[in-house]
């Protein structure tokens, strides 16, 4: 089910209709300032509704909508397909950033599931697939990466009836990057047992067995990883790389040749360096033999073409040919219509994202853990606004009018008054009270909710009568009225000059079914830490050495004649230990089992020590079983 039929509640509204009018005709952009996240979602529906391309003709334009985290644009592309018509609602698609593959040197199933999510996407563009809308967190877009060409043939469709050779497609998995297991238990994993096929696709959350009578495939099911129980039968299965680099025999002999010549300048280059610097000869030595062991394992992989963790940081050497992910745009003269969110707070993100990232790999290099490719991680932000913004219709959505500098809207609207939706929880009288204010004012309010009958309740003992949809909706219609809807919406907002109300669950009840799909965890007590705008002060986080601590900010301190910004982490007894950024991969954000507050270890104490010991031997027991 979805909400387009409150689509038309934006008609007869002046503000959007100046919008439209702007992105129509010459000067192709506009902004509209202070719309609440809530409305985000309702406006652009019915944007990219009324927005027929008049050149091109044909259906509505598709939406690329870039904000500033995915969280953002996990939220938005819900609230899009909440509004969009049930047609067009399942083709929005989330692309996520894989920035953090970079700083990995263990692969988890949260990573390949992240890498596989996104290749799934890509591939979708590359084959021409519609897409009504295209949402994703600026790093997403920004972050170098392979071709079209090269990603397009990277997926198989395996469909119950399909004559299929297990050699074959075992063969393919391979070289898509999935490893072979006796078992499958991470996504982005394998394992054949007879004519059965297990298969983790690395952008899904549940296995699938594939079971073969002969060479014919008989089912299709999905099953439960830990008790191995079916979950319901399936037509067919798409499955996408786990890697988004790909090795040809081309690129397989000149990526490890290169690396290796890279290697060789760097260990000339860490030498000389570090020497200069006047650290220690047994250091220095160390890290050269570290960063030769680490390296010569990498281009022997590279070497035999197989994939491995971090094998992302070699993107520049398996792909030269690499840009972002706008040129798997289409263009096939179509219209797109480009939605900037927050641009200032895209802005900002971007650059503390990629230079925490790249800091980190920068430390990395320095203690020769691994082979430092120089090519950027990321487009620049700027070129690649402006690409995207060129010759398309642009609108920019910002609370507050903070200018980009090198672009800017040609016509600017204000949402006046616009708001999130004020709670009742609790209190139905003062809700009745506020809905009988708003409809005096000829203020149209709409309630969505899933307990439609208690609310329905709540307004007739108060004598509050309801208005069809229809009515409420209709653009000659200036009166005030209330109408319920039955579903599930996050979050409700208001927009006094557009006479709109919209209450959910969340305002009459304090609370509401949360839409953005969770995942499951694979480490219940610490999240890796990509950028450090992941954390604020008070955040309990976990340091591999030293335990659970209290993050305390940001702070900058001189240590022989360098300035630098450390991590400041407070452990129990007040003790405090200062962390470079560049070292921010040492440190995770806590999460815990439960989501319960932690026990604070003591720095230099032996609690956490224990606790990693038990953890380890734990794990040798397993692996023994």
């Amino acid at each position: 089910m979805t909400f387009s039929t409150l689509l038309p509640l934006a008609d007869g509204w002046e503000t959007l209709a100046l919008v439209r009018d702007a992105l129509r005709r010459g000067r192709r952009s506009a902004q509209i300032e202070g719309m609440p996240v809530a409305a985000k979602g309702w406006v652009l529906a019915r944007l990219r509704e009324e927005t027929t391309p008049s050149a091109a003709g044909g259906g509505p334009p598709m939406l690329l909508v870039l904000t500033y985290t995915e969280e953002q644009a996990l939220r938005l592309a819900a609230d899009l397909r909440d509004f969009l018509p049930e047609a067009a609602a399942p083709a929005v698609r989330v692309l996520p950033s894989s920035l953090p593959l970079l700083l990995d040197d263990e692969e988890s199933g949260r990573d390949v599931g992240r890498a596989g999510r996104r290749l799934a996407v890509l591939t979708a563009l590359a084959n021409h697939e519609p897409v009504t809308a295209l949402v994703a967190p600026i790093t997403a877009l920004l972050q170098k990466t392979p071709p079209p060409a090269a990603v397009k043939n990277r997926r198989v469709t395996i469909s119950v009836g399909d004559t299929l050779n297990l050699e074959v497609i075992a063969a393919r998995l391979t070289a898509f990057g999935y490893s072979r297991e006796d078992q499958v238990n991470l996504p982005g994993s394998f394992a054949r047992r007879g004519d059965i096929l297990d298969v983790f696709p690395s952008d899904a959350e549940t296995p699938v067995r594939i079971d073969l009578f002969g060479d014919d495939v008989e089912t299709i099911r999905l099953f439960d990883r830990e008790t191995q129980m079916s979950a319901g039968k399936i037509e067919s299965i798409t499955l996408v790389a786990a890697h988004e680099v790909a090795y040809t025999r081309e690129t397989m002999a000149k990526a490890s040749e290169s690396a290796r010549k890279l290697l060789a300048r760097r260990l000339a280059e860490m030498a000389k360096k570090q020497a200069a610097q006047g650290v220690e000869d047994s250091i220095v030595r160390e890290r050269v033999e570290r960063l030769r062991e680490s390296a010569e394992g990498d281009i022997t992989r590279l070497s035999q073409a197989a994939y491995f963790a971090g094998i992302e940081r070699y993107l520049p050497l398996l792909h030269p040919d690499a840009g972002c992910a706008l040129d798997y745009l289409p263009t096939d003269g179509g219209e797109i219509l480009v939605v900037l969110d927050e641009p200032a707070q895209m802005k900002s993100h971007t650059e503390r994202e990629i230079e925490v990232v790249t800091k980190n790999l920068e430390g990395r290099a320095e203690r020769g853990e691994i082979l430092p490719v120089t090519d950027p991680i990321c487009e620049s932000f700027e070129e690649a606004i402006l690409a995207a913004a060129k010759d398309r219709p642009t609108l920019f959505l910002s609370l507050l009018a903070r200018s980009l500098g090198f672009l800017q809207p040609a016509a600017d609207f204000h949402a006046s008054g616009a708001a999130p939706a004020e709670s009742f929880a609790g209190k139905p009288a003062a809700l009745a009270d506020a809905i009988v204010t708003y409809v005096k004012n000829r203020a149209r309010v709409v309630i969505v909710s899933a307990q439609a009958p208690r609310v329905r309740t709540l307004l007739q003992d108060r004598g509050i009568h309801e208005v069809p949809l229809g009515l409420l909706a209709a653009s000659a219609s200036n009166q005030g009225g209330v109408t319920l809807v039955d579903g599930v919406l996050r979050a409700g907002f208001r927009l006094p000059d557009a006479r709109l109300i919209v209450f959910t669950d969340t305002e009459i009840f304090g609370s509401a079914q949360d839409k953005l799909k969770g995942r499951k965890r694979e480490f219940r007590d610490g999240m890796r830490i990509t950028s450090l705008l992941d954390l604020k002060e008070g955040d309990y986080v976990v340091h591999i050495h030293h335990g659970i601590g209290m993050y305390r900010g940001l702070t900058k301190m001189t240590v022989q004649g360098v300035e630098k910004e450390y991590l400041l982490i407070q452990y129990d007894g007040g003790d405090k230990l200062y962390v470079p950024v560049d070292q921010v991969d040492r440190v995770q954000k806590y999460i815990g089992s439960e989501g319960g507050t932690p026990s604070v270890n003591k720095l230099g104490g032996q609690e956490w020590a224990k606790t990693t010991a038990k953890a380890k031997r734990q794990v040798k027991e397993m692996a023994g079983e």
